[in-house]
């Protein structure tokens, strides 16, 4: 499997929630602060993030296909994980 640079996954990930807005959770902002590949073998991305429980597998789902897609990851297992700012605490799928 490939590193992919910090940077290009924090453009598509930017592009695809401009395209597809993260939803509120009880009205508040849900917010991707910077998304950064922590693993290799399967690939592991963290989005780190201001509400982490809040973002719902679905979208999780939605950014996951995105990822595979643009960097061709199919068939690959790739593990998502939300993190809270300055957290190390991970909320995989």
């Amino acid at each position: 499997t490939q590193k992919i640079q910090t940077s290009k996954l924090n453009t598509l990930i930017e592009n695809a929630t401009r395209a597809h807005p993260l939803p509120h959770d009880y009205g508040k902002l849900v917010k991707i602060y910077y998304v950064v590949q922590y693993d290799l073998a399967p690939p592991k991305i963290a989005l780190i993030m201001n509400r982490p429980k809040a973002l719902h597998f679905s979208y999780k789902r939605y950014l996951q296909n995105q990822i595979r897609k643009e960097f061709n990851f199919e068939g690959v297992p790739l593990v998502i994980a939300s993190r809270k700012k300055g957290s190390k605490e991970n909320d995989e799928s």
